[in-house]
């Protein structure tokens, strides 16, 4: 598969954001990774694996700096409002509310989310007003959705990718924030089984920012799941905010580059719009795809789409299954879409 030529206007506004984030914990100096052993081959849906990590991933992180930080510590808070098994109905208390406005105040407050909201502003995809673009990042993020057409809302956005979800005891959904993976560690709830070597690279390091790996949580291993390391909640929240609401527009395939050190992401989004069951309301049904360049004779990526839920796509959007940096491919995504039950 060819790699598109750079999208030089989003390269620039990444890499500005990538700059602004001037809370990003630095390899080394606020926290230690230890990569360890290969991970074995395993299947979705497996209990065991062969462990190839004794120790954990993360060997130390300053939490004192971690929570002396104000979007990490309200984006922490967070973290334990949800049930994590689909199928589960959530239920959001007014305290729960209030947390998740105290987290949007904060990363709005930033310069990351600044650079964001301005992008996305000159493409008509954002609310000029910022009370009324946090309210659109609420809906995006936290809006409520059921998984299986009928069920009551048991997911949203950020319980997905930023705090993982498991379905039928054998299958970890998400959790690629490298926050949730450390802490749950700490409480050894997570098992770290190993690095998932990727093409043209053999082994990661100590100071990569972006990691591919196999861990099991909650009676389940993920065989592939990935994260970056160290960067803030802020950095997260306006890149894959402004991909996935670029997929308003149908473009059909991105490359950019991030800092000098991660050469290129590519990613493709394709999207349409659809009316909601009550008539009300619009529908966002996207599609971003963040694409390790497979071997010719892969399968494609599932696009099926069984249900008609409020941002549906978003989460199969940031599914990440694979994320590497490579000498000639640079730093690129690839989804698995995971399907509603």
């Amino acid at each position: 598969m060819t790699v598109k030529a750079l999208n030089h206007e989003l390269s620039k506004l990444f890499n500005e954001m990538w700059d602004a984030d001037v809370h990003r914990l630095r390899p080394g100096k606020d926290y230690t990774i230890e990569v360890q052993g290969k991970a074995s081959p395993v299947q979705q849906g497996d209990s065991a694996v062969q462990d190839n990590a004794v120790r954990h991933l993360f060997h130390n992180v300053n939490e004192e700096r971690l929570r002396s930080i104000k979007t990490f510590a309200t984006f922490i808070s967070l973290l334990d409002n949800y049930e994590t098994s689909t199928g589960v109905a959530e239920v959001v208390t007014p305290e729960e509310i209030v947390e998740n406005n105290c987290f949007l105040d904060a990363i709005l407050a930033t310069e990351v989310m600044r650079l964001a909201h301005g992008y996305l502003l000159k493409r008509n995809l954002a609310k000029p007003n910022l009370v009324d673009f946090k309210h659109q990042l609420y809906d995006i993020w936290f809006q409520l959705y059921a998984r299986k057409e009928g069920d009551r809302p048991d997911s949203c956005g950020f319980e997905h990718v930023f705090v993982g979800e498991t379905r039928h005891g054998k299958e970890i959904l998400g959790l690629h924030n490298w926050v949730q993976f450390y802490l749950q560690e700490k409480h050894n709830q997570i098992d770290y089984k190993g690095y998932v070597a990727q093409k043209n690279k053999t082994r990661p390091d100590k100071d990569d920012q972006v990691l591919t790996i196999q861990f099991s949580w909650k009676g389940s291993v993920k065989p592939i799941g990935s994260t970056f390391i160290g960067v803030s909640p802020e950095f997260e929240f306006a890149l894959y905010t402004v991909i996935f609401l670029l997929s308003e527009e149908r473009v059909t395939r991105e490359t950019v580059k991030i800092d000098d050190n991660h050469e290129a992401i590519e990613f493709k989004i394709s999207g349409n719009r659809r009316k909601s069951a009550n008539k009300t309301s619009i529908l966002d049904i996207g599609r971003a795809d963040f694409r390790l360049l497979r071997e010719p004779g892969n399968p494609p990526v599932d696009q099926k789409t069984s249900v008609d839920v409020i941002f549906l796509d978003l989460i199969k959007a940031l599914d990440i299954i694979y994320l590497s940096v490579e000498p000639t491919a640079g730093l690129t995504h690839h989804v698995m879409d995971e399907q509603p039950a």
